[in-house]
Parts: C-alpha cells; structure tokens; sequence
C-alpha cells in the first residue's frame, strides 16, 4: 500500500531528526470541485492518519489555484516552500525537497534547496529518481546524512 511506504519512509527520516512538512497543489478548489473547507480536512485526516503512526508534520501549506492565477504559491513556484522555511528558520539550501512531480521538483529547486528527489517515477527533473518515499529516505541517509 502506498500509504505504508510512505510511512516507512517518513519514518526513517523522522529517525534522522528532520522535520517534514507538506506542500500540495490543490486546484481542485478553485475549479469547484471541493470546497476549500473540503480540501483542509482532507488533508487533516492525512495528517491524522500520519500520527496515528507515529509520523510528526510540523505543517503545511495548500495552494487551491490554478495554473492561470497569478500566485507565488502554486508550484512550480517556491512560495509555500520559503513561507515555511521563512516561519520556522530553516535555510533552504540545507532542505531536501522530495517530491512526485516535475512541478515539485522545479518548486524546490526555484526555492534554492540542497537536492530534490523525485519518487515514483524515472523522470530526470530532480537531483535523484527512487522508487518510493521509503527509498528517498534511504538515499538521502546515505548522502546527506552519512558519519
């Protein structure tokens, strides 16, 4: 189940002493599909789910717009990756951004951050390619983490 991968793979990085967050494209809101109360709890019961395993997320942003709007959020752009950086003093370029997508890869590279790892699938939009979030991990333990 991808829900187990990811967390053993947030759990392997929790066990490096990192905080994660979230960042999520949810335009689904503004093409009408969901409300955006809809959308944040949605998301709560991921949250949820996640702590229910042990799996701590410091926060996250949504951005519900569309390509066509005009935001600093929605990736590509890096906005809700420096907003969080920004509040909780953390230095983009000592972050890793892991992601699914050539939008997030592009979102952490805009936002200057030390490598991004894109999971799922062999795409060469970011710094490295794994199979999942549980092999990101394992990846970023080895290369950035080592002793």
């Amino acid at each position: 189940m991808v829900l187990d991968e990811a967390i053993q793979g947030m759990m392997k990085l929790q066990d490096l002493d990192v905080r994660l967050f979230i960042v999520s494209n949810q335009s689904c809101v503004n093409r009408g599909l969901i409300s955006e109360d809809r959308a944040w709890e949605l998301h709560g019961i991921i949250i949820k789910k996640l702590a229910d395993a042990g799996i701590r997320i410091h926060d996250s942003r949504l951005c519900t717009h569309v390509d066509q709007d005009v935001c600093a959020c929605r990736k590509p752009k890096p906005g809700m990756i420096l907003d969080l950086c920004n509040q909780y003093g953390i230095a983009p370029e000592e972050s890793i951004m892991i992601g699914d997508s050539e939008t997030d890869m592009a979102a952490g590279k805009s936002a200057g951050c030390l490598a991004c790892v894109m999971i799922g699938t062999g795409s060469e939009a970011g710094d490295a390619a794994c199979g999942d979030l549980s092999a990101a991990a394992d990846l970023i333990q080895k290369s950035y983490y080592a002793s």
